[in-house]
């Protein structure tokens, strides 16, 4: 009797999707493999199917079904950095990588775009016509999971975040079938889709708003430890302008580098109007850097140049809180202790880096949602302009990650609980950033995630998505 690995490889193949499939024994495999962007999420899985279109999408899907108890995994462009996320070990991985197509159409203003591409292949295509898309910050990650998760963007602070901006879907439901989502046809579903992450199907088109291609002015700059004070009383004056005034956006960065031993910052600007002279950085322009590469720019030419690290064994956790100038300092001492117990911990010759973000989460993306009734996430029950606080810690070995694991959860329960005592708790959570301990989904609210179970059972009745595709932040675990 043939085992489920081998129904599963002879099912695909009598799909007629031998040409798309990738058993482990082809040299095209490996090279899928290493293009993860964090060690732990390269699990070898029993083959890769790699379809081209909308149509090998789902016979893949359907030849998998077909199986009783195969499981597959989704992936787009491979950023998720978590085991399992986007790949799996006891099933088949459907890799989105060839289909990677932007087009414009002048007509309708809409970028149509594939899963498979990543933000540093579309922004071309659309600058190129004098338009821009709200997408990544980081050119190099896909565009499947950053949509479907939410999407942080430069742009946030006017058109709300990035999946709010998708008009409509191109899905392959459970069963095979292709069905797109708008707010005309199937409209619970394509509710559900922002920020609903792989529950409901495989998106295999996501038409996108475009608006004009400004110049914009930004860029980044780079600054010693002994900055630090600096930079967190400028992220305050950023706050407070950017309340009133949404034209730009604003990250700091912290960082501990074992290599060199030592605490750097880096702060990044943008300002969506190309005004060099904004009220709301010039506290930031005024801190001593030691390198800063600041000017007109464009959303392409930034998203290109900001490099986060890969090739290491990645943790990633995130929180939200009231913005407060108290608070941002106790998390800002909170991090520090941190680094410390991990540098306590680590062997002398380890090389590791944990990196602490603080970025705003301002109440009108909120209130933008929310007045295109889409809010799917529940981010426009949020009262006030909150921080993200982030940490991308990075091993060279699984063991180092391991160990780190404890003392990075235990410090985020510190900075919670100090939230908490200020009242500036923030319950919503970023699921792109999120530890797979956390739970975003039910971040957003008893009521949409009721919701989105509703959704699920209509769409996806056998259940597909929640027992065949184990990885992902799961509605019904929510």
């Amino acid at each position: 009797m043939a085992s489920t690995r081998e129904s599963v490889i002879a099912s695909i193949r009598d799909a007629g999707l031998g040409g798309v499939l990738l058993p482990p024994e082809k040299p095209l495999y490996s090279m899928r493999i290493d293009t993860y962007w964090s060690l732990g999420a390269r699990l070898r899985s029993w083959a890769i199917v790699q379809p081209r279109t909308t149509d090998e999408v789902s016979r893949t899907v359907k030849a998998i079904v077909a199986v009783p108890g195969a499981q597959f995994a989704i992936r787009s462009g491979g950023h998720m950095w978590w085991p399992g996320a986007s790949n799996i070990t006891e099933g088949v991985t459907i890799d989105l990588g060839r289909m990677r197509t932007t087009t414009y159409d002048p007509a309708t203003r809409l970028a149509a775009v594939q899963p498979g591409a990543k933000w540093n292949d579309v922004y071309p295509v659309v600058e190129k016509q004098g338009r821009m898309v709200t997408g990544g910050r980081v050119g190099d990650v896909g565009v499947g999971g950053y949509l479907t998760g939410g999407g942080l963007s430069f742009h946030n602070c006017r058109t709300g975040l990035a999946c709010d901006s998708v008009v409509r879907y191109e899905v392959v439901l459970g069963d095979g079938r292709i069905v797109e989502a708008d707010k005309d046809n199937n409209p619970d579903l394509y509710h559900a889709l922002k920020g609903g992450g792989n529950n409901f199907g495989v998106v295999t088109r996501f038409d996108l708003e475009t608006f004009e291609a400004k110049t914009c002015w930004g860029g980044f700059a780079m600054y010693s430890d002994e900055a630090g004070p600096a930079l967190l009383e400028a992220y305050g004056d950023y706050m407070h302008h950017a309340s009133k005034d949404p034209s730009g956006a604003f990250m700091l960065f912290w960082t501990y580098d074992s290599a060199r031993d030592e605490v750097s910052w880096m702060s990044v600007l943008m300002g969506l109007d190309g005004d060099a002279e904004a009220k709301m950085y010039q506290k930031t322009l005024e801190v001593p850097s030691n390198f800063a590469q600041m000017g007109s720019t464009s959303i392409y030419k930034i998203a290109s140049s900001i490099k986060v690290p890969n090739g290491k064994y990645t943790a990633w956790r995130t929180l939200c809180f009231k913005y407060d100038e108290a608070l941002v300092k106790k998390t800002h001492a909170r991090s520090a202790q941190l680094t410390q117990a991990v540098r306590d911990l680590a062997p002398a010759d380890a090389k590791f880096s944990l990196g602490y973000v603080i970025q705003p989460v301002l109440k009108n993306i909120g209130t933008q949602s929310r007045a295109r009734a889409l809010d799917t996430m529940g981010l426009g029950d949020v009262p006030h302009d909150s921080c993200m606080f982030l940490i991308m810690a990075e091993f060279d070995t699984p063991q180092l990650h391991a160990a780190a694991a404890p003392h990075i959860e235990v410090a985020f329960g510190d900075v919670e609980a100090a939230a908490a005592a200020l009242d500036a708790g923030t319950r919503w959570l970023y699921l792109n950033y999120c530890d797979p301990s956390q739970n975003p989904l039910a971040s957003y609210g008893a009521e949409a995630v009721e919701r989105l179970k509703v959704v699920s059972r209509k769409y996806d009745p056998e259940g597909v998505f929640q027992k065949r595709v184990p990885g992902g932040f799961k509605i019904f675990r929510a």
